[in-house]
């Protein structure tokens, strides 16, 4: 089994199930905010900023979301990474872009942390 230092998981089968239970979380969480929209559209049909702060101000909802961001973003991390592996063959530019993506990921989250923290 090749082992890559750069990849997220251990291994391709641990990228591709990271990649598999992201997809599934990402799925699960917008099927959680339909659900929200369409029942806050029954009650009440005018969507506000205050009914939207309300939903997000919520703990569990803060958790929801903190998850579907983390998903986003080991998605997102796994996809370029493979992308820039099979496709980007000079060792500098393929280590300078990963580098950009590393930081790209990692300031997404913490600055999604701490949007989904100030609500």
């Amino acid at each position: 089994m090749v082992k890559v230092a750069t990849s997220l998981g251990r291994s391709g089968l641990h990228d591709w199930l990271i990649q598999r239970l992201s997809a599934v979380v990402m799925l699960a969480y917008v099927l959680y905010l339909l659900g929200y929209l369409i029942g806050a559209y029954m009650v009440q049909p005018e969507l506000s900023f205050g009914l939207w702060q309300g939903f997000f101000a919520r703990p569990v909802v803060k958790i929801a979301s903190f998850l579907a961001l983390l998903a986003v973003v080991s998605h997102a991390w796994i996809g370029i990474w493979t992308v820039f592996t099979d496709y980007v063959k000079p060792v500098a530019v393929r280590v300078v872009l990963q580098s950009l993506l590393i930081v790209t990921c990692l300031s997404l989250l913490f600055w999604g942390f701490s949007i989904l923290w100030g609500v």
